[in-house]
């Protein structure tokens, strides 16, 4: 394998152990976590991993996207025909379509519900929350399908 293939596929691999690590980490313990604590601390404590969280958490998304889309290039996978054209490409398709919905949903996540976390409704964010994370948790399937 050539070095910038293998280099893109180490940045790629690693930035998904971030990503779908650190969300696995808020679902699993940090939300858990903060509803042991009284009210008035449990949002502060959550916004306050979250805000340590958020520009690792981009750096890893974005380092995903650039090196999936350089990996993608390199293959010569870039094109609408090859995204449509055989099974392999329409299930990389599905995948980069879920990509997306991530990076708008946590997108919408950190900047636009983040800021006026006290005025809306924690059903709004706890759906937002969980088809994030349902996303996040599916794409790295449908790699390792891609991959074998």
């Amino acid at each position: 394998m050539p070095a910038d293939l293998l280099i893109a596929r180490i940045l790629h691999i690693m930035s998904a152990i971030v990503w779908v690590g650190g969300t696995v980490f808020m679902i699993a313990v940090a939300i858990p976590f903060a509803r042991t604590l009284p009210p008035e601390q449990r949002s502060a404590t959550i916004a306050g991993i979250g805000r340590r969280f958020r520009p690792v958490g981009w750096t890893a998304l974005l380092t995903l996207v650039g090196s999936g889309l350089y990996t993608m290039s390199r293959f010569g996978l870039l094109s609408w025909s090859a995204l449509t054209g055989s099974s392999y490409g329409r299930l990389l398709l599905v995948k980069l379509v879920l990509v997306l919905a991530i990076l708008v949903l946590t997108g919408i996540h950190d900047f636009v519900l983040g800021p006026r976390a006290e005025t809306v409704p924690r059903s709004t964010v706890l759906a937002l929350a969980r088809a994030s994370g349902l996303l996040t948790l599916s794409v790295p399937v449908i790699g390792v399908i891609l991959a074998h």
